[in-house]
């Protein structure tokens, strides 16, 4: 059975004229009408494949079904994703390492002689298990709040995947957003600018430190 608000908002997308869709459907304007209205019941399905094309949409979404892509489609709108990327990134955030590691597990912190390193974490941001204190580097996570020079705290956490972590990608710092796409693992900036990081982990010796969950101000 069609889904008749879904017929509706797809002729709406469509900026089609009633008169444009019936000639491209070979029906006529009182016909699509109906359809549109619910009063036809038994749409012929060659018709509703003419009305599916015709408004630019699948058979599948107009009986309520939750649309697929072909895979030439997919492969194309991986293509064009692609392309938008590289056209509104002009930094290799892979080259540009935003992180530095001030203390590698705080639970030994008593161990650091170097006062620049031997910071504490706050109450608010102490958890349990192994915590590591990160200084912030360049702007590529300003539009997230992570500004240049800033203090962060990270936590160990089973769930990284679109949380903000701190890692190392072939012994290189970075403070990320984690994503994936596709089945593809990546590493994406605040800032547009970077280009995101894909991840290989076969290759690219990735480590995920925790998920930061804490910032302070720059040190003085």
């Amino acid at each position: 059975m069609i889904d008749h608000q879904r017929l509706n908002a797809a002729f709406k997308a469509s900026k089609k004229t009633q008169v444009e869709v019936a000639a491209e459907v070979g029906a006529s304007k009182e016909w699509f009408n109906r359809l549109l209205s619910g009063a036809e019941k038994n749409p012929t399905s060659d018709l509703i494949v003419r009305v599916a094309d015709a408004l630019g949409t699948q058979v599948s979404y107009l009986y309520g079904e939750t649309p697929r892509l072909l895979r030439d489609d997919e492969t194309e709108l991986l293509r064009f994703r692609d392309w938008i990327d590289d056209k509104l990134a002009t930094i290799d955030a892979r080259k540009d390492p935003n992180a530095t590691l001030l203390s590698e597990d705080v639970r030994k912190i008593e161990r650091v002689a170097d006062r620049r390193t031997a910071r504490t974490i706050p109450d608010e941001f102490k958890r349990p298990g192994k915590q590591h204190i990160l200084q912030a580097r360049g702007d590529s996570m300003s539009p997230a709040g992570i500004l240049p020079n800033d203090i962060l705290y990270t936590a160990a956490s089973p769930d990284t995947v679109g949380k903000i972590i701190a890692c190392r990608v072939a012994g290189s710092v970075f403070v990320k957003r984690l994503v994936t796409e596709h089945r593809r693992l990546f590493l994406r900036s605040a800032n547009p600018r970077y280009m995101a990081i894909r991840i290989d982990e076969k290759t690219d010796q990735f480590e995920i430190l925790g998920i930061v969950i804490g910032r302070t101000g720059a040190i003085d």
